[in-house]
This record gives structure tokens, C-alpha cells and sequence, in this order.
């Protein structure tokens, strides 16, 4: 699949990576799933993020839409409002599966996956805002932060952050 997604990044070193676990439980970062980049400082102005029809706002540890999402096309503010990163991993669910089914899952690895990746943004940093363009279809959706926490070191869904939603 492909995602699209903006972000506004000052210049700076930045390393983008994969922390999905292979069936084999090793990382895919570690078998090469990385890449260092630079980012240099803009010839012009930088311009703002695209216009957006609906927002997902993160907290410490919540999702929160602006409205219900609806099928069909969207852009999508993904913004962390809390004190901690996080992530928006969007995925929509097999038929009588939940976002539990998937995060168990996502702990085993085990049979099949409960659910088709849709997309998602990248773990971000405290006040972070991403854009996401996303194509929803009729169907029940599956939303995970699996962001380690800073104090126990937990994927965030542990702390209750996922949330699901349906698609009529």
C-alpha cells in the first residue's frame, strides 16, 4: 500500500524507520529498515500545511475526531495535544474483530492479522501536527497508538489509547 502524509520539519538530522516486528521478532530497523536524512533550511518561505476537513487530536491517551469520518476521501490534521508521543495507526477490521484483536495480535504475531493497514501517521513529538490523506471505505476502523510511554515503557494501547470507529 502507499500512505501520503505532510510534515513540517526544521532543519536539522532526522532518521526514518520501521519499529514493526517481523514474525521472526526482530525489528524491521534492524534488518535495514532505516534512513538518515538532512534537512536543510528553506530558499523560500516555508508554506503552512495543506487545508484539512477533518482533525484527530492525541492525548495522554485518547484519540479525539473533530467529527464522525465519513467514506470517502479525507485530509486529516493529526495533532498530539498531549505530553508524550504518539502515533495514529489506522487500520480497518476484519469482520467481528476489534482494535484488542489487532493489538493482541500485534503482540504475537501469531495466525493472520484482524485487520487491512489504512494508513496512519508517524510517532510524533508533543505539540506535532501531521497531514494524512485517506480513502475510507464502508467498514469498521481500528485506531492504535503504539508509541512506548516515557514512565514504564509500555506501547500506549496498554494505557487504553485505541479507539475504534464505523464507517456507514
Amino acid at each position: 500500500g502507499e500512505s501520503v502524509g505532510t510534515v513540517l520539519l526544521t532543519p536539522g538530522s532526522y532518521i526514518a524507520f520501521c519499529h514493526v516486528k517481523s514474525p521472526d521478532n526482530v525489528l524491521h530497523f534492524a534488518k535495514g529498515m532505516m534512513k538518515v536524512l538532512t534537512v536543510t533550511a528553506p530558499h523560500e518561505p516555508a508554506v503552512p500545511l495543506p487545508a484539512v476537513d477533518l482533525m484527530v487530536i492525541l492525548r495522554d491517551y485518547s484519540f479525539a475526531f473533530s467529527r464522525a469520518p465519513t467514506r470517502g476521501w479525507h485530509r486529516v490534521a493529526v495533532h498530539n495535544a498531549g505530553s508524550q508521543r504518539h502515533e495514529l495507526i489506522l487500520s480497518r477490521l476484519a469482520p467481528g474483530k476489534t482494535s484488542r484483536d489487532f493489538i493482541a495480535w500485534m503482540n504475537t504475531q501469531r495466525g493472520a492479522p484482524p485487520v487491512i493497514p489504512s494508513g496512519g501517521a508517524t510517532d510524533l513529538p508533543a505539540g506535532g501536527t501531521m497531514v494524512i490523506d485517506l480513502k475510507l471505505s464502508p467498514g469498521s476502523y481500528s485506531v492504535v497508538c503504539r508509541v512506548r510511554d516515557a514512565s514504564d515503557g509500555r506501547p500506549h494501547d496498554e494505557h487504553g489509547m485505541y479507539t475504534e470507529f464505523v464507517v456507514p
